[in-house]
């Protein structure tokens, strides 16, 4: 009985180490060098909330009016995404309730401040109802170079001639919300 018992956990061993070597196979440790992840990440760039009363303060603002605003934007001064940045797509989105129509240009600007690149977009008034402008504007391999190159962005947000001239008790408002999706290429070397 007990050569039995020997006789049996050596074949147990035996189907083991056999079962262990036929699910073994060789690996290449030099896969590891050509390992990439691709992320993407989207962020908020910018936002704003304009009420049509505020726009009531430029005087004879049935003649139009401007405003400018600059933001810095340090998304592109990081090493790491500059490294990494593969392309690059900016929606903007108007929701307009005033009855009055905008014309905008969004405006890229290096550090110092010179133009990269403009964006014009135009906002119809509304009529009672909200009017939504969507703007996809895209930086393929070849244009994410002029991408990293931004340090500030402007908006520059025209009032269009025309009626009603707006005062402190006009209703409505003029959103801008705006988003960067970013595509990375991050290689294991």
């Amino acid at each position: 009985m007990l050569q039995l018992a020997k006789l049996f956990k050596l074949f147990s061993l035996s189907v083991i180490l056999l079962l262990m070597a036929s699910c073994v196979r060789d690996v290449d440790f030099d896969q590891a060098d050509e390992f990439a992840i691709e992320p993407v990440v989207e962020v908020s760039i910018l936002y704003f909330d304009l009420k049509a009363s505020t726009l009531g303060e430029i005087t004879n603002n049935d003649l139009g009016g401007e405003i400018e605003e600059t933001t810095r934007l340090d998304l592109f001064s990081d090493p790491f995404v500059e490294e990494n940045l593969m392309e690059a797509t900016f929606t903007f989105e108007f929701t307009n309730t005033i009855q009055r129509a905008f014309s905008a240009v969004i405006i890229l600007l290096d550090e110092a401040d010179n133009e990269l690149r403009r964006i014009p977009i135009y906002v119809g008034e509304s009529n009672g109802q909200e009017n939504v402008v969507r703007t996809i504007v895209n930086f393929d391999a070849t244009e994410v170079a002029l991408l990293k190159q931004m340090e500030n962005l402007t908006v520059e947000l025209g009032l269009e001639p025309g009626n009603p001239e707006l005062d402190s008790n006009s209703p409505g408002n003029l959103y801008l919300k705006s988003a960067g999706t970013f595509f990375l290429n991050i290689d294991a070397d």
